[in-house]
């Protein structure tokens, strides 16, 4: 064996890390047939590595038909497995998500426009009131560093609520693919 196929067969190997070692090898062997094919009929072993294409290509569609092959294969485990993930996390989402997106949104837009509403009332607009409860009123020529404070904590929870609710999601969608047949928990 040449060392540029036992380059490319290596290569093929290390992109299948993830998979247990009996596929990786069967992988790995069904790349080794190919190449014999080829060059059985007719091509040298340079153009046959080269006809067969990137070696980490090679391994995705590796996986890709390993997954789907294992789609069809659903243990009991499994099903118990998808269907906790369906009770703990539908009706858990179905709060938590329209929730932090409304914080995330409200906060956001409410940030602006208080710092507009300091901008406008700075320049001379009367109707903008600006208290921080009865009787305590902001005077005008104080009205931008107040908003620009309170703009500024707003928006801060608005990004922080925008930013739980990615990690959320995020939790979400690794767990969904945890309990995907032919995924290993």
């Amino acid at each position: 064996m040449s060392p540029e196929r036992k380059q490319f067969l290596s290569l093929i190997s290390l992109h299948l890390s993830g998979l247990p070692e009996g596929e990786r090898s069967e992988a790995v062997r069904k790349a080794d047939r190919q190449i014999d094919h080829a060059v059985r009929s007719g091509l040298t072993e340079q153009a046959a590595l080269i006809r067969l294409g990137d070696p980490k290509v090679i391994a995705e569609e590796y996986r890709g038909q390993a997954r789907e092959s294992k789609r069809g294969a659903r243990s009991f485990k499994g099903v118990l497995r998808l269907i906790g993930f369906c009770c703990t996390t539908g009706l858990l989402t179905a709060i938590v998500v329209p929730f932090l997106a409304a914080l995330a949104y409200g906060f956001g837009i409410s940030s602006i426009l208080i710092f507009a509403a300091g901008l406008l009332r700075t320049f001379g607009v009367p109707w903008i009131p600006l208290n921080l409860g009865p009787g305590l009123a902001i005077p005008a020529e104080y009205s931008m560093a107040a908003t620009l404070i309170g703009g500024v904590v707003t928006g801060w929870i608005g990004y922080v609520s925008g930013g739980v609710l990615k990690k959320y999601l995020a939790f979400l969608s690794a767990s969904y693919r945890r309990v995907q047949p032919g995924q290993s928990c």
